[in-house]
This record gives structure tokens, C-alpha cells and sequence, in this order.
């Protein structure tokens, strides 16, 4: 099956897992949550159809690029992937549905996707001319583990809601900041696992700052904070338990991920928190879960 996707004579088994599953994963993970806050929100699904595909689409094609232009930037080089045309095929339907999807949504959500897909490109390469420059985003200390967060809570958060035209009120503004915070708790994490990565790319992020063990206990009183803050905007409900058992689910990470000599791009088991909510909040919804 991978050999369909790759000249396979140098691919290891953490090599292909990058290259296919990881964004994948992403991308399964962005169009479960826009999904997901559909039902939180009480928005109907057809008129944010579109944006679940290209959050989908879309997030599986952006976490390809550093696959595509950066891979073997930390020492891999000698064995980088060789690319089949079945996997250009792929690149080339996420565009595709990334077009039909912009194409139809309002235009002033085509607007702030312009706004993220220019952070996206200035994160990845800057701009660098004779007349301007402009370093990468990531490379500015700490923007890594802001940049990430942001892009991730307008897609599911007030994208939806935008396109679904509903009021930006202070319910909207809790949601903002409450996926602000696990997503810092989670980007926090990872970048504990690449620790030993960003200080030899001279990255600043909390953990190269302030060490692994601080970085943990950041992390986790942001999962704490996130769950508290779910708490206040839906009590005892399915919601409340959902974020509680994601938090418990990327605190165990937190705590047992270690800073790793090689460059990936995601933690799979940690990401498919994406998948795992609205599945688990469905089946809470079902069985009208109640602990109090």
C-alpha cells in the first residue's frame, strides 16, 4: 500500500508515518472538530459543509509542505522520501476540493482564510527579496507555540460561526479562549518532543526557554484551565466530560513524552483527540449521560 505512494528503496517505518498518516490524522482531526462545534453550536451542517472539507483538505495539504520542502533539514536528508505520482494525485485533490470549498463559502470568511493562508506561508518561508525581508514566523521566539493555537481555533471556532452568520458575542469570545488554551497545552507538548530539534535550529519555544519539566507543568495547567473554562460555559454536560477525558488523554502525553533527536510533525495517538471528541460526545448525547 505505501509503495503505491513511494519510492519505497530508502523509506523507514517513522518516515512513512510522517509522510502519510500524521497529516492524515490532521486532517480527519480538523474536520471532526469543525464538525464537532457544529453540534455545540446548534449550526446546520450544510451551511458549513464546505469549510469541513477545507478544513479537512486544506489542513492535510498545509501539514504536507514541511514534508515536501523541509524534510531532511535535521539530518535525514540521505534517506528523504521519493515521491510517487499517486501521492502528487493526492496534493492535487486537496487543492481541488480547497478551491470548489473556497470557492463557495461568504466572502467575508474568504477573507479572514486569506488573512490565515498569508500567517501559514509567512510561518513556513518569510520573505526574503533584495528589496524586503521578513524572517519566518516560527522563527520569532515563542511564535511557534502562538501562530499554531491561533490558525487551529479560527478554523473550528469562529470560521463556523462566520459562515453560518451568526453573532459574535461573548459565548464566541469563551470558545476562543478555551481552545486557545488546550491548543497552547497541546503545541506546548509537542514542543517538549522537539526540544532537542529547535535548539539546533536556534528556535525559541517554552521548552528550549524554560526546560521540559516547567514545559509539563504548563502544559497541564492549561489542560486544567481548559476543562474549568468548559465547566463555566456548560456545566455538568456531555461537553464538560468530553473536554475532561481529551485533557486527561493529552496531560498523560505531557507528562511521558520525551524530547526526541528527529523532527515529526505530529504525535498520532495526541491528535486523534481531534477524532475522539465528537464521537464521544455523540455517544454521551446517546445514552443521556448524566454525574450529576
Amino acid at each position: 500500500m505505501m509503495g503505491f505512494f513511494f519510492d519505497m528503496t530508502k523509506a523507514s517505518r517513522r518516515q512513512l508515518n510522517q509522510n502519510i498518516f500524521n497529516p492524515l490524522i490532521l486532517g480527519i482531526g480538523c474536520a471532526s472538530s469543525v464538525y464537532y462545534n457544529t453540534l455545540l453550536y446548534r449550526i446546520d451542517i450544510k451551511s458549513v459543509l464546505p469549510l469541513l472539507f477545507l478544513g479537512g483538505f486544506g489542513t492535510h495539504l498545509i501539514y504536507s509542505i514541511p514534508i515536501i520542502f523541509f524534510f531532511g533539514e535535521t539530518g535525514d536528508r540521505d534517506a528523504k522520501l521519493k515521491f510517487n505520482k499517486a501521492y502528487w494525485l493526492l496534493l492535487f485533490i486537496d487543492l481541488l476540493v480547497i478551491l470548489w470549498s473556497f470557492a463557495v463559502l461568504t466572502l467575508y470568511v474568504k477573507m479572514v482564510l486569506a488573512a490565515l493562508g498569508t500567517l501559514c506561508f509567512l510561518y513556513f518561508f518569510g520573505i526574503e527579496s533584495k528589496f524586503f525581508f521578513m524572517k519566518r514566523f516560527r522563527d520569532i521566539p515563542f511564535m511557534k507555540t502562538i501562530i499554531i493555537p491561533l490558525i487551529w481555533v479560527a478554523m473550528i471556532v469562529y470560521l463556523p460561526m462566520a459562515q453560518a452568520r451568526q453573532p459574535f458575542n461573548s459565548f464566541y469570545k469563551n470558545e476562543m479562549i478555551r481552545y486557545f488554551i488546550f491548543f497552547f497545552a497541546v503545541a506546548t507538548t509537542f514542543d517538549i518532543k522537539d526540544r532537542c530539534v529547535d535548539i539546533r535550529s536556534k528556535l525559541t519555544t517554552i521548552p528550549t526557554y524554560l526546560g521540559a519539566p516547567v514545559s509539563r507543568i504548563i502544559s497541564i495547567g492549561g489542560l486544567l484551565c481548559y476543562s474549568f473554562w468548559t465547566f463555566t460555559q456548560y456545566d455538568f454536560s456531555a461537553p464538560f466530560y468530553t473536554a475532561v477525558v481529551a485533557s486527561l488523554w493529552a496531560a498523560y502525553h505531557s507528562v511521558t513524552i520525551q524530547p526526541s533527536e528527529k523532527k515529526d510533525y505530529s504525535i498520532n495517538s495526541l491528535d486523534a483527540i481531534l477524532i475522539f471528541q465528537p464521537v464521544f460526545f455523540l455517544f454521551l448525547e446517546y445514552i443521556d449521560f448524566r454525574l450529576f
